[in-house]
This record gives structure tokens, sequence and C-alpha cells, in this order.
């Protein structure tokens, strides 16, 4: 007993009995006096209690100071911090993103109206004979450019967004859109059109602007109808169809009255005709391009009577050249209407007229004024290209017209045309037409290149005369368009003639122009490779009959063998 009492009691002094801060620390002691408690009947349980020293009173101080408390409330406010912390994050991450979205937004606007939107340049003497001018699509700003300022804060805010739809395309944000060197023409036609329809409406109710058929109509007004009318237009459905139609004719009402207006009355007068026919309202279209042949050539009528419109067609052009460009696309118009139609005598005295009084502008020599060469003029030579594809275009009617003539056993010849065999004499035309396009194609762009290469002939950009100017740029893409289809399209009806005649020899000439009319098309003799203008149904049915006819040679060759 002495020696275990020595063993406890002797260290109390020592280092063991010293507590620890910040940790607990259970001496000998204390473990000695448990051990007692557990054993009642030992001679040292039974022994009177013998005061505790100050060591003892520190270290059970110390034990009560680390035993468990329950507080639930700093875990409460932990969390509450947490949630306070996350909300104002949240907050100022969202005001932050939509600060950033509306600097974007504002940017591009102020962008848009200060840098793309650009005013009507001052004409040149070029400009101002050729009169490419007036065909300027203009979004009310006027010769400053941008947007009227007259229109609401909303109201330029949707013409601009309409603006951008257009020529950026909506599929990419406005900073890559505003980089790209090929933007999208067309972009989201129905965006568009809703843009554009809610500007009108804003406008409409702005006290300082008048709409038709009050008159005289504001600037902006004419501008705002015009581009929602060529919106519906393109959208190309019956309904649009007719409102668009319903626009161009307020339009026309409009400037009608005005003598100096005349040439924009004829070119109305040539949409809303082509509305009516896509409309199928044929009588009313012919009345229509009536009216174009007449404020074209300024021959009114003495009367109200309908006029027969092929008694109207001049001899010779007007000298006005926009007036020119107006009149034969109204005889244009008239020729289709009346070959789709099986109208085929008085399609052919249009088509006839029509050529004779294009030839001496399709060959002649251009030269301007002063010696100067039509090639170093981009406006005069531009009308020139437009004349020389209305020229092949009513050269693939004629040949057309020609065909269905020597198919009707009823026809008898009434023309000046000579008494040929009609489908020799359609070939003979629609090389014509075809040859004369791709020519026009060719002059457009910048490297002209023969069919035969390599790479399709689409893959040519225009040239930088027409790309350099403001106002030609666009007339000229339109033409370059409508080149390359009108060649697709005569190449393939060619190869048709072809391949009704039977022969192996000209079924190898159709294989070879339907190749020509794939590649005008837009691809390389591959279906992968379109690139083009030409709508997907004109394409399937030029790459149809391309196939078709590749497969029938591969065939018959092998059978050969």
């Amino acid at each position: 007993m002495l020696r275990q009492a020595r063993c406890v009691f002797s260290p109390v002094s020592g280092r063991l009995a010293t507590p620890v801060r910040g940790r607990i620390q259970l001496s000998p002691t204390s473990i000695y006096a448990r051990r007692l408690a557990t054993n009642p009947n030992s001679p040292e349980t039974l022994a009177p209690a013998t005061p505790k020293s100050d060591n003892q009173k520190s270290e059970a101080a110390l034990n009560e100071d680390y035993s468990p408390h329950e507080n639930y409330v700093k875990p409460v406010q932990y969390t509450l911090s947490v949630f306070r912390k996350l909300v104002f994050y949240s907050s100022a991450l969202t005001v932050s993103l939509a600060t950033l979205a509306f600097l974007g937004f504002e940017g591009a606007h102020l962008w848009v109206e200060n840098r793309s939107m650009t005013g009507l340049p001052k004409e040149n003497e070029d400009d101002e004979l050729w009169g490419w001018g007036n065909e300027w699509e203009g979004w009310t700003g006027g010769n400053k450019g941008g947007t009227d300022p007259v229109l609401s804060w909303r109201a330029r805010h949707a013409l601009r967004s309409a603006w951008m739809a257009q020529h950026w395309g909506t599929g990419s944000g406005y900073l890559a859109a505003a980089s790209s060197t090929n933007p999208s023409p067309q972009g989201d036609l129905d965006l568009i059109e809703a843009f554009l329809a809610q500007t009108v409406e804003l406008a409409s109710s702005n006290p300082k602007l008048t709409f038709p058929p009050e008159s005289p109509a504001s600037s902006a007004a004419i501008d705002l109808l015009s581009l929602h009318a060529s919106a519906l237009e393109r959208i190309g459905t019956r309904q649009s169809l007719a409102k668009a139609r319903e626009t161009y004719q307020l339009l026309w009402k409009e400037s009608s009255g005005d003598a100096q207006r005349h040439v924009e009355s004829a070119r109305l007068a040539v949409k809303i005709g082509d509305l009516s026919s896509r409309l199928r309202q044929g009588d009313l279209a012919v009345d229509w391009w009536t009216k174009a042949i007449e404020y074209s050539t300024l021959s009114f009528p003495s009367s109200d009577q309908q006029v027969d419109p092929l008694s109207l067609i001049p001899q010779t052009l007007p000298p006005s050249p926009p007036s020119q460009r107006t009149l034969v696309s109204a005889l244009v118009s008239l020729s289709a209407y009346y070959s789709m139609n099986g109208m085929l005598e008085k399609a052919l005295q249009v088509e006839e007229k029509t050529l004779k009084l294009l030839y001496p502008a399709i060959t002649s020599n251009a030269k301007e004024p002063h010696g100067q060469d039509a090639s170093k003029l981009p406006g005069s030579r531009l009308h020139e290209l437009f004349l020389q594809h209305r020229y092949s275009v009513l050269n693939a009617h004629l040949a057309e017209v020609l065909y269905g003539r020597s198919l009707d056993k009823s026809s008898k010849p009434k023309s000046s045309q000579p008494n040929v065999d009609g489908a020799y004499a359609s070939h003979v035309h629609l090389h014509l037409a075809a040859t004369s396009s791709e020519k026009v194609a060719n002059a457009l762009t910048s490297t002209p290149k023969n069919h035969g290469e390599g790479a399709s002939p689409v893959a040519q950009p225009l040239a930088s005369i027409y790309t350099s100017s403001p106002i030609l740029l666009r007339p000229a893409s339109t033409l370059l368009r409508n080149a390359r289809r009108s060649a697709a399209e005569s190449w393939n009806l060619a190869g048709l003639l072809y391949e009704l005649e039977g022969r192996d020899e000209d079924k190898r000439k159709a294989l070879e122009c339907f190749e020509r009319a794939v590649q005008w098309a837009g691809g390389n003799t591959s279906i992968e490779d379109v690139k083009s203008d030409v709508v997907e149904k004109e394409w399937e049915g030029y790459w149809k009959n391309y196939t078709r006819a590749k497969q029938r040679l591969t065939e018959k060759s092998g059978n050969h063998h």
C-alpha cells in the first residue's frame, strides 16, 4: 500500500499534475480515484476523505469547462449569413449581366445607326445619267443615313432591328455579323416583316408623319411602306402577296399624280402586275403591265377604254435609261404570262417586237460621251448588262413558244421567223439565251472562268467596281443572281430537248447541257457542292436530269462492252 500510494502521490508536484492550456489532461490521481469509485469494498473507499489539493481543484474545473452545451443560435446565424451572401452575389451578377446586355444592345443599334445604315451617296454624273439611285433602298434616313429622328424611340429600334435581321441574319451575334464580309442578304423574312410591321404601326400614330392615301406623303412613310411591301413580297404566301399588292397600290396612287415621278409609277405598276400574276389574276396583271408601258413611254391613251398592250410597244427605246429598264421588265413579264397560259401567238408577237427593240442596244458598241469606254463607267456598263440579260430571257421564252407551236398542228406561222423545224429553232434560241446569260454573269464577276474548269462559276465574286459603289451594289448583285439562274434554266431546257430527239449523239449533248446547268446552279456536278441562289426545287430538277442522263449513257456503254 505504501508503495502504491507513493507511486500515486509522489509526482503531484511534478510535470503531469500541471494542466496544458487547450487540452484535457488526466493525471494519474484522477484515474486512480475513478478506480476506487468502482470498487466500494476497497480499503481506500472506506478511509476518510482527504482534502483536495489546488491542482485537483483546477483539474476538476477544467473538466467542467469542456462539458458539451446545447447551442442552436450559432448554426442558424451561419446559415442565414450564407443565404444572405448568396442573394447579394446573385443580385450583383444579375445586375451586371443586365447592364452588359443593355450596353451591347444599345451599342449595336448605335453602330447600325451611325456606321451601317449609310445614306444615299451624292450621285456623280454617271449615276445621275443612268438613274440607279432611283432604285436605292431607303431606311427613312435620306441622304444622311440612319433612321428619321421624327420616328419614336421604339419605332427607330424596331426599324434598326429589321435592318440587322436582313443584313446580318438572326443566327449569330452582332459583333460577328458586323465583321462578316458576306452577310446574309435576306435573313429571317418572318422576323423582318414583324419588325417592319411594328415600325409602320408605331409610325402611323405619329402626328408628324403623313401616310398615303393622304397627300403629300412623308418620305419616311413612303420608305417604311416600301420596305414592308418588299418583305411581304419575298415571304411569298398568298396572304402576304395580297398585302404587298395593296401597299404598292397605295404608293402608286401617291406617285401617279406627279408627272415628274412617272418612272417610279411605272416601276410600281410592274410590281403590282407581277404580284397579280402570282395571285392568278391574269387580266388584272395585264392591265397593270399596260399601265407600266404607258408610264414608261409617256404614251397615255386618249380614252379610258382598255388598250391592247401589244399596240403600245414602241419601235425604239425611250431616251431615259430608267424608263428603258422598266419598259423591258414589263414586256418580259407580259411575255412570260402569255407563254405560261397558252396564248402562244400573243407571246410570240411580244417576244419578236421586244427582241427587235433591244437588238440595236445589244449589238452597238457602248461608248460614252467624250469617247470614254463603257467599261470604265460602271453605271452604263450595268445598264447594258441589264438589257443583255433581258434579251437572253426573251430568247428562252421564244424557244419555248416556238417548240410549243411546232407541236400544235392548228397553229399557223404569223411571224417573221424563218420557216424551220420548231425543235431546231428552239435549240438555236436556247443556246443563245444560255451563252448570253453566261456572258452577263462573267462580266459581272471579277475573274471570269470557263464552265469546263474545275470550280463552279458561282464561286466567282462580284467585280470590285460594283461592290465599291453603294448605289450599284444591290442592283448588280440582283442581276448576277438572275443571270446565273437563267443560264442554268436555259441549259437545262436545251438538255431536255436533246433527250427528246433520242439519238446517241443527242444524249451525249444532253448530258453536257445538264452538267452546265448543274454548274451554274451552284455545284460542280456534285449535290454536296451546292452554293447558289437557285431554289431547292430547281436544283433538285437539274440534278435529277443530270444523274438520269449520266446513268443512261453509262448503262449503254456497259452493254456495248
